[in-house]
């Protein structure tokens, strides 16, 4: 099964977290605590973990195809909620 890390150096990850678990709520059956969170997608499952100076993000999906398009999707909200900060830098990297 195809899956990816980023590490998202950033001081609000709590705060990333929360909003990515709480805009996806509406969709998906969204897991989240105070610091750890779940997207569970179709086509893949992002694993979230807020760190005092950095998001965690671990990604897999069934297949390749899959695996980008969740690191899409969860870059392009994540860059939406973050936008004063801009760009964060996001590099994911095959686990």
């Amino acid at each position: 099964m195809p899956s990816s890390r980023a590490t998202v150096p950033t001081p609000d990850a709590a705060r990333y977290l929360k909003r990515l678990c709480n805009h996806f709520a509406h969709k998906l059956p969204v897991e989240l605590t105070d610091d750890r969170g779940v997207l569970p997608f179709d086509f893949g499952t992002c694993r979230l973990q807020a760190m005092p100076d950095a998001l965690l993000m671990d990604a897999e999906s069934a297949d390749a195809e899959g695996l980008e398009r969740l690191q899409n999707v969860v870059v392009s909200h994540l860059d939406r909620f973050a936008w004063k900060e801009g760009q964060l830098p996001v590099n994911w990297q095959a686990a």
